[in-house]
């Protein structure tokens, strides 16, 4: 910006650029330069919060992954224990088994003597 308030110092523009910024001032129906600079000023902020929230997007993704990723893990290790578990309480119910049946079996003894 140079001296004067509001005004764009536009004397490092090149002549060919400046015809295309006529040409886009034009076509676009912008009431001055000054509108065009504010609106491309604008449009390059906006695409940097574009960007901001791209960026906090992804990073949000990476951290839901990493979560689901832990959650999976949890449960695989939560099923493992499960089946664990649940081979122990078979190997319990078949321990009792056989002391039921022993004694089933010696029970049959001592009826067979008292006959």
């Amino acid at each position: 910006m140079n001296g004067h308030k509001g005004r764009i110092d536009i004397k490092g523009i090149s002549k060919e650029n400046m015809e295309l910024l006529k040409r886009i001032k034009k076509e676009y129906g912008f009431a001055s330069m000054n509108q065009l600079f504010i609106f491309f000023i604008d449009s390059i902020c906006e695409k940097e919060k574009l960007d901001i929230l791209d960026t906090q997007y992804s990073s949000q993704q990476k951290r839901i992954n990493t979560n689901i990723e832990i959650l999976s893990n949890n449960l695989e290790k939560l099923v493992d224990i499960l089946r664990a578990d649940q081979i122990e309480t078979l190997k319990l119910y078949k321990e009792t088994l056989n002391i039921k049946l022993y004694l089933e079996h010696l029970n049959n003894i001592l009826f067979e003597d008292e006959l």
